[in-house]
């Protein structure tokens, strides 16, 4: 054995190995589930992200793509925009607003499932046939964006229109360019895009009269130039020029706070003659709309207003005038909702009635908000707290599912959600019939409203239109009915209709009825401002007059940007008014009516002044504890604004809720009262 050399100490070599696992950071993956459907399917879009980081913030964009290339070029259309937090719900007292999208897996693990009704709250827009372009984004951590495709396929049907489009000044075909087949206050039959030579081909589930519309930039359509009939196993054809814009109208929708841009918004432009045009506004709210020169009335377009964001849509449409070229600044603002209101549509055999929407309107006509049932009959309508709420199904498209309903007025607040339920019921009896013109000339194409005669709202209402000769069919149920023009669809045609009674009986139809309107021979017109000479905008007016024993209505004028209105009427001696809910939630006293002569062809003045109420302080009233929370209510100037306070030593007050007494006063609950022993509160009217 050796030994070791002088002077060297023996040691060992430890070998310790050291294994290092470095894990990659987790990749973002898209999915979409199913991705290709047709647009008859009925269910939920589901769109998943998975690799996030924990309770991390996405903008979730959905683009059509016309020329099908898979690429988001310039100037696609952005249909649809919001964004969703992993791990959060949109919710309003606790409870789920079902309309505006969230993270449905609830959990904040770093994955997102967002599910998608389908169709959503606009069914002509959501029937379109195409492809889209679903892109995933999170600027804050600066992720790659993701983009998958969504492919929607029309529904074959053995009925429908088929046509080629052109472009009227050069006679080129237009490719691309997305065609609708709509059908006024109803579903439609959706949409296509035309291929590179123009040719359309348009599936129709059901026989009816439709209107081909087409929606592309810089172009704008002749909805009268487009009307179709569409009869059981056969296809129409028609072929359109469409005309191209030569101006613009352009503004922007925006938070009414905060004036941040609200991306997605459909914006449509339509003029009494049946042109129509329109456009979605950009990433930043941001629209620009070609029309062509002319009187526009632009408003926002479909029905879902902003319901998608959490809005409520501001109740007004804008009037420009594009003769002198174009026009900026029509601008729209859009109300973020403060309450909720939530239940389920079922039929009186207690069966859901599923894709039924439900409208809510406040009673001064100042805002309206929209929701739609689930495939359970569940739904939610996002509002804000008023006084007075008049919210009900939209008897349109109960109507086409064979029932008929009929809505409610409720108080609610803000931050409250309120539970209503709603019972509707199937049509069981029928008024058939024609609208004739004083002249016995057969009046097509114009929309009647029928409704009970103890509907105080509208809410019961439903709208059928006249075919080609005039004729109409209104499904509905024993009762006391009326029938008349509805007044816009009658102001626009220049009549003035008559207001016709039924009584109905279950089982039993009443047919060869004749609603004949008036030729309208002058209008009354006129002015509504306050006592500062200030215009009030958006304010309804009516004028009746009683004709051998019959009313005759002309309403529905709505006063425009300088506070302006117009109404067709005949000879006679006329009373005029306006809707008093929407000068009081504007802060003004009733104004009485007013009468005025028509003789020939001369027409009357009847211009109103609205004074305001006085500042006179609120009274808090009806104090009441109930389920451990106290109550009361405000008692004040209607379309005021009054703030809640609290305190408990009558020196340091706490800013509880603002709320306005849209209809003069609101109901008020401090959830927080127990906390406390002893309590005082007081409201303060804001300026």
């Amino acid at each position: 054995m050796k030994k070791p050399f002088p002077g060297v100490l023996p040691f060992v070599f430890w070998v310790v190995s050291f294994c290092f696992v470095f894990s990659s950071p987790a990749v973002p993956v898209l999915t979409i589930v199913p991705s290709n459907i047709t647009n008859d399917y009925v269910g939920t879009v589901r769109i998943g992200v998975t690799g996030l980081s924990a309770g991390e913030t996405l903008r979730i964009e959905k683009f059509f793509d016309a020329n099908t290339n898979g690429i988001i070029d310039a100037g696609e259309l952005l249909v649809q925009s919001f964004t969703v937090t992993d791990g959060q719900l949109p919710r309003i007292a606790g409870i789920r607003n079902l309309s505006v999208p969230g993270d449905d897996d609830s959990l904040t693990n770093g994955q997102v499932r967002v599910d998608l009704s389908y169709p959503a709250l606009n069914h002509v827009l959501d029937h379109i046939a195409g492809k889209y372009l679903i892109k995933i984004s999170d600027p804050t951590n600066g992720i790659t964006p993701l983009i998958q495709s969504l492919t929607i396929n029309q529904k074959v049907q053995s009925q429908g229109v088929t046509g080629t489009l052109t472009a009227a000044d050069t006679g080129f075909p237009l490719s691309n360019a997305v065609v609708v087949l709509a059908q006024q206050d109803a579903d439609g039959g959706g949409g296509t895009v035309t291929d590179a030579a123009g040719h359309y081909t348009l599936y129709a589930a059901t026989t009816n009269n439709y209107s081909v519309v087409c929606i592309k930039p810089g172009f704008v359509s002749d909805q009268a130039a487009g009307s179709v009939t569409v009869s059981s196993n056969a296809f129409a054809t028609k072929n359109l020029a469409i005309a191209a814009a030569t101006t613009s109208a352009n503004g922007k929708v925006s938070d009414s706070l905060s004036g941040i841009g609200l991306p997605g918004i459909f914006i449509q432009a339509e003029q009494n003659s049946g042109l129509f045009a329109a456009v979605f506004t950009d990433g930043n709210g941001n629209y620009n709309l070609p029309v062509t020169a002319g009187l526009w009335k632009v408003k926002l377009g479909g029905e879902s207003g902003g319901s998608l964001l959490g809005y409520a849509r501001q109740n007004n449409s804008i009037n420009v005038n594009t003769t002198s070229g174009s026009v900026s600044n029509a601008n729209f603002q859009l109300l973020k909702v403060t309450a909720l209101v939530y239940g389920t549509v079922k039929d009186n055999l207690t069966n859901p009635v599923p894709l039924m929407s439900l409208f809510a309107q406040d009673s001064g006509n100042l805002f309206d908000a929209v929701g739609q049932s689930d495939t359970n009959g569940n739904y939610s309508v996002g509002v804000l707290g008023s006084s007075f709420l008049n919210i009900g199904p939209d008897n349109s498209s109960l109507a086409a599912a064979g029932f008929i309903g009929s809505g409610t007025t409720l108080s609610i607040t803000n931050g409250e959600a309120v539970l209503q339920n709603f019972i509707v019921r199937r049509i069981t009896a029928h008024l058939r019939g024609h609208v004739l013109d004083n002249s016995n000339n057969p009046v097509a194409n114009i929309q009647l409203v029928v409704s009970p005669t103890t509907d105080t709202n509208g809410s019961g209402s439903i709208y059928p239109q006249t075919s080609n000769d005039g004729s109409f069919d209104a499904g509905i149920y024993g009762g006391s009915w009326r029938v008349a023009l509805e007044c816009q669809s009658g102001a626009e045609q220049n009549l003035v209709s008559p207001d016709l009674q039924f009584n109905v009986t279950d089982g039993v139809d009443q047919n060869n009825i004749s609603v004949v309107a008036q030729i309208a021979t002058a209008h009354v017109t006129g002015t509504v401002k306050d006592n500062n000479q200030n215009p009030l905008v958006g304010v309804n007016l009516f004028c009746n007059i009683s004709l051998n024993g019959t009313l005759y209505s002309s309403g529905c004028a709505t006063t425009d940007n300088s506070g302006n209105y117009q109404l067709p009427v005949f000879p006679g001696t006329w009373t005029v008014g306006i809707n008093s809910a929407d000068v009081n939630a504007r802060g003004f006293l009733t104004v009485p009516n007013q009468n005025v002569s028509i003789a020939g062809t001369n027409n009357g003045v009847v211009n109103f002044i609205a004074q305001p109420f006085s500042n006179s302080p609120p009274t808090l009233s009806q104090p009441l504890i109930s389920g451990n929370q106290f109550h009361f209510h405000l008692t004040g100037s209607a379309g005021r604004n009054y703030r809640i306070e609290s305190s408990t030593n009558l020196t340091f007050w706490e800013i509880l809720r603002t709320n306005a007494a849209i209809g003069g006063g609101f109901d008020f609950v401090d959830t927080n009262a127990p906390a406390f022993q002893r309590r005082y509160y007081r409201a303060l009217l804001l300026q």
